[in-house]
């Protein structure tokens, strides 16, 4: 839909996530589901995606770590990377030097469907059992560590090194409210305008960039 029919990505996404909740929820009559159990394979997968540690790090840091790692290289040091910046700056240009916009459009939605399965699968080695709930809010919060970190929204610009440092000033600025006993209400307000401020000087940023100079 993004890459073929040029549809605002947006949409595409958060259309299609719904639509995905909306099979779920009929597939599981929308009911969470049982707990998982607390034995053997039950217990062996919550130990190996979330509670068990490693050289004494939880193994969801590792899991974080490691698919950080190879996206890093992945976008700092291939042709792969080089096409999708390309691409993020300017979607014509990229394709006037022979990029396939197409493709790495479609490897790109891919890899970030690998990382939202993954994602499911920490959730639910986390609490034990499917909750239809699960993820609500998650793509706000995906966004605001993004934009905290750097990258722009209008694309082509920012590094991965920025999104662990914005996730870092969000989960801070979570906690830290949590712990002062702000309500929910103001939490909410605070991070949301933190969000449009960010992405408000991202824009100016980059308008007065591509700004052309006046002529004397």
């Amino acid at each position: 839909m993004v890459g073929k029919f040029k549809l605002p990505p947006f949409i595409a996404t958060l259309g299609t996530m719904t639509i995905g909740r909306g099979i779920a929820q009929l597939a599981n009559n929308n009911y969470n589901t049982d707990n998982i159990g607390s034995a053997g394979a039950a217990q062996a997968f919550k130990d190996i995606l979330y509670y068990g540690k490693t050289a004494g790090i939880f193994n969801g840091v590792w899991i974080a770590l490691i698919i950080w790692a190879i996206f890093f290289y992945i976008l700092s040091f291939t042709r792969s990377g080089r096409h999708i910046y390309a691409i993020g700056s300017n979607v014509d240009a990229a394709r006037l030097s022979g990029v396939n916009v197409f493709a790495a459009t479609t490897k790109a939605y891919m890899v970030s469907s690998f990382c939202a399965f993954v994602t499911g699968l920490v959730t639910l080695a986390q609490s034990g059992m499917g909750d239809m709930s699960a993820g609500m809010s998650y793509e706000m919060y995906a966004v605001a560590a993004a934009v905290i970190g750097g990258i722009s929204t209008l694309g082509g610009s920012g590094l991965l090194v920025g999104v662990i440092a914005g996730a870092s000033v969000w989960a801070i600025l979570q906690s830290g409210l949590t712990f002062a006993k702000v309500p929910v209400a103001y939490r909410n307000i605070v991070i949301g305008i933190l969000v449009v401020a960010c992405v408000l000087f991202d824009v100016i940023r980059r308008n007065g960039t591509h700004r052309p100079k006046a002529k004397s």
